[in-house]
């Protein structure tokens, strides 16, 4: 059992670690319990100093998901796309993306979500640690077109915002 918590520990997937002793199937339950309790452990009293925040707007089928995706690998990443329950499906992916974002979170919230410090996620049956360390926001929209009504009635909130954004890409039609 050792053997298995290092592999997990030093960051192998569950098929690299079935790969190199398929014995280990019989603990496939158990190897993701473990990586998430190590992940958890990590993540819930470290601020994530390095967390990146990137904007990403465009018009529509210019490949900005698809981009992330790529980049990162599908499993890498997780899509918020159900603003009614953002968190529910999410397990310690390392990149978040808000995709087809709106404004459909509260800003207050979306402060926490983009904020270094550590923070569990709502989630409806249990709520989860947040272990990302890239956020995407991707959106049709323009940066300026998210929360006119905070810009106009609390432009502090704005102003934190957009502090949180290190970076904004906007994609053209015409590539």
């Amino acid at each position: 059992m050792e053997e298995l918590y290092e592999l997990i520990k030093a960051g192998y997937s569950n098929a690299e670690i079935l790969a190199m002793n398929n014995d280990y199937i019989l603990n496939i339950e158990r190897l993701d319990r473990v990586r998430t309790e190590l992940l958890i452990d990590k993540f819930k009293n470290t601020r994530r100093t390095d967390l990146k925040v990137i904007y990403i707007s465009g018009a529509t089928g210019t490949g900005k998901t698809r981009g992330i995706l790529d980049k990162h690998g599908d499993g890498n990443v997780y899509r918020v796309n159900d603003y009614e329950h953002p968190f529910d499906g999410y397990s310690c992916q390392n990149i978040l993306a808000f995709d087809e974002f709106r404004s459909q979170l509260r800003l207050s919230d979306m402060l926490n979500y983009c904020d270094i410090y550590p923070i569990q996620l709502p989630a409806r049956y249990a709520n989860k640690f947040a272990c990302y360390e890239t956020v995407y926001i991707i959106s049709n929209w323009s940066l300026e077109d998210q929360y006119k009504e905070v810009q106009k009635d609390n432009p502090e909130s704005w102003k934190a915002f957009l502090r949180r954004i290190h970076e904004v890409t906007i994609y053209k039609e015409d590539g």
